[in-house]
Parts: C-alpha cells; structure tokens; sequence
C-alpha cells in the first residue's frame, strides 16, 4: 500500500466560498464551522462563503478561514475513506491545520493560536515595517546574490523555499523596493502578496517571544503521525516542542522544498492536499513528478483518489472502526489499580466490546455512547491521570472523527 502525506497550504489558498460544496454535504464540515464560529464569536461560514475580497483577505480573517476550511476539508476526508498518512505538513499558517488534523492541538485552541497570531501581526502590520513577495523563474543562489550586491542581508530575507524556482522573500519597504527592481531585471517574476506582513523573516523578532510564552500556556496531546517542520524541514512528534517550533516560524524561511525531498526520501508516493484548491500540489509536481498529488478540495481529484484507495484490498483494514479503536485503548493503557475486583470490570468490559466488534451485527448509536461512557469509566478505574484519560479519549474522537457526536460527554473530563 501506497505511503500518503497530507498536507495544508497556506496563504494564497483563500478565496470566497471555498469549503462551502463541503459545509453543504457534509455534517462534520458544518459542526466544524459552527465550532470556529463559537469559539471567535462571529460566523465564520458567512466569512468563507459570503464575506468581501477585503474582508477574507485581512491577515487576521484569512487564518481563520484557511485553516477552519482544510480542517472541514480534512475531516470530510476522514469520513470519506479514514486512511491515515504517514506524514503531515503544513505550509505557513497551513501548519496549524496539520498540528490540529494530527491531534496536536484542539481545534478550539488553534483558534485561539490563530487569535493571538493575528493580534500580534497586526502591529507590524500597522507599524508598515515591510512585506512579502513571491519570487519566481529564478533559483536561491541569484536571490542571494542580488541582495548581497545591495548590501541588504539586514532588510531583505527568503522567507519561503517553496520549490527550486520558487520562493517568498520579506523584508522592509525600502529594501523590498530596492531588490524588486533588481530581481526584475535579472528576469525573475514576483508577486506581491495581498496584506501580507514580511513573514518568516527576522522583521517579526519583535513579536516572538511574546507568542512564544502565549503557546506555552496551551495543552498539546501527542502526534497519530509526525509533522514535518516549516522550520528544520525534518519529522518530529514531541508535543514539547510545538511552542518553540512555532514561534521560530515567525522568524526563520520555510523549509517547504526540504520537507518534499524528505517525503520522497521515507518513500512516500501520495500527496493529499487538504486544501480548497491546486497550490501546494503543484509544488510537489515541480519538485518530484514521482509523487502522486491530489487536491481534496477538487472534486475530479477526489473522484481519482477513491479510484485509487478502492483498487488497494488493503485498504478495509485502515478504515477507523470505533469498538476497535475502544479496544486498542483499554488494551495499551496501563492499569494502576491494585483491587483485583474493580479491575475485574474493565476485563468483562472489554470481553463484552470485543464480542460486540467481532459480530456481524450493526452496533446502535445509542450502545456506542454507552460503550464511550463505559471506555472512559474503565481508565478512571485503571487510575490514569485526569490529563491522560483526556489525551486517549480525544484520540479516540480524532481517530474515529466522532469529536461532535461526543463533545458533551468528552467535555465532562475537564
């Protein structure tokens, strides 16, 4: 069976009613913007489907939005076909998305990441320290080049490796002006993005360190894959390292050129992207055309990738069964308790969950909930830690993408 990456663009994936073909046929979608909305206070679905061109593009407004439609993205996929990747990465703000779809982070808390993020920018933004360009038909050694010929290694960065013939640089207003011109005339074609601060570049050191002590104040659960990071270009799956990771990501390029050589190293053959549209797919085409891409924001490539995953007979097995992943959980955890008799419980619990998964009959939803209560009740009797029994039950929700039908009673954990 075939590897598979998943990954999350970011800015320049944004545009009105992206997500919304989703929101419409799928309840998981919906539940997933009505969720933003609660959390921000203000209805996020109105933004991606009916909001204006200025309004999506507002830095604050475009992380919200990018990220809130590849998570609905994301998880309509799940719903569709369930088949984990072995890989995540996310581009820019796209590496929110991949840090929550790989159960990193709550998805509430994302957005108060996503919050606080913009909040921040926004006083580079207004202060008019500079911006961000994208630079194509030119490769790094003549970017750095030109800007060491003009004596800016202090204003002007390549913020973004996206390919080997494209990238981002950010800089200052005048040192962008300067190095524009000269990329120019070295037949380069640049592009201006929208609102865009000069991200991923030392310009923002002003705000790193308060973001860094912002994310240290949020709860990470440990990683279903690793993450490859914009920072090092390499894996890494310690929840610990999060806070750190991202806010160097203000200040360091984007190591997505990288990230793809380490996909095609580990022997990855499918990228997914969960995107609305072709962005980040088209870099892994101009990167190693031996990588199969699809967009699972476009519907013939949603249509191609269920052609492909149905001709594999393995893939039954991946399909995220919820008694199974029940049983996985009270088999892995530890028990602590040292009475026999109350342990006895979580025996006969799992003796009943295993007869129910191995018969042919159709559980109700109704015995699944019982069967959640039930889960979380024996990790309680086996002693676990409040935090731990948090962290394996949202594993649980995130792997059998059942978060909304359970919130309520995954709320009560505290």
């Amino acid at each position: 069976m075939e590897k598979f990456a998943f990954l999350f663009p970011g800015q320049g994936a944004q545009f009105i009613k992206m997500g919304e073909f989703f929101y419409d046929s799928n309840l998981i979608a919906r539940e997933t913007y009505k969720e933003a909305s609660k959390v921000l206070g203000f209805e996020v679905d109105n933004l991606c489907f009916r909001g204006s061109y200025s309004a999506i593009n507002d830095f604050l407004n475009m992380q919200i939005a990018i990220v809130t439609t590849e998570l609905a993205i994301f998880r309509t996929y799940k719903h569709d076909f369930g088949i984990e990747p072995q890989f995540f990465i996310g581009h820019s703000i796209g590496e929110y998305a991949a840090l929550t779809a790989a159960g990193a982070i709550e998805f509430k808390d994302t957005l108060r990441i996503l919050k606080k993020r913009g909040e921040l920018v926004k006083r580079i933004i207004d202060q008019e320290l500079g911006y961000m360009t994208v630079v194509e038909h030119v490769d790094a050694q003549t970017i750095t080049k030109l800007i060491q010929e003009a004596k800016l290694e202090k204003e002007v960065f390549i913020s973004c490796k996206n390919t080997k013939k494209q990238f981002a640089i950010s800089g200052t207003m005048k040192g962008m002006d300067t190095i524009e011109r000269m990329l120019v005339d070295n037949n380069a074609v640049i592009s201006p993005l929208i609102s865009s601060p000069p991200m991923h570049s030392p310009v923002m050191e002003s705000i790193r360190q308060e973001f860094y002590e912002f994310l240290k104040t949020i709860t990470y659960y440990p990683f279903r894959a690793p993450i490859i990071s914009n920072v090092t270009g390499m894996a890494f799956s310690d929840p610990e390292r999060i806070p750190e990771l991202m806010a160097d990501q203000l200040v360091n390029p984007v190591q997505f050129s990288k990230s793809l050589q380490l996909l095609y190293d580990f022997g990855v053959g499918v990228c997914i992207e969960m995107g609305p549209k072709r962005l980040l797919s088209e870099f892994v085409s101009a990167e190693n055309n031996k990588i199969q891409n699809y967009c699972y924001g476009v519907k013939g490539h949603r249509d191609e990738l269920r052609a492909l995953i149905e001709s594999d007979e393995h893939f039954a097995f991946d399909t995220p069964n919820f008694l199974g992943n029940c049983l996985a959980i009270l088999a892995a955890t530890e028990n602590r308790n040292t009475n026999s008799e109350e342990f006895s419980k979580v025996q006969m619990l799992y003796k009943k969950i295993r007869k129910a998964y191995q018969s042919d009959e159709t559980v109700s939803d109704s015995d699944c909930e019982a069967v959640f209560r039930d889960v979380i009740n024996a990790l309680k009797i086996k002693k676990l830690e409040r935090q731990e029994i948090k962290s394996w039950i949202k594993m649980l929700l995130d792997n059998t993408n059942t978060y909304y039908q359970y919130q309520s009673i995954y709320e009560e954990i505290g």
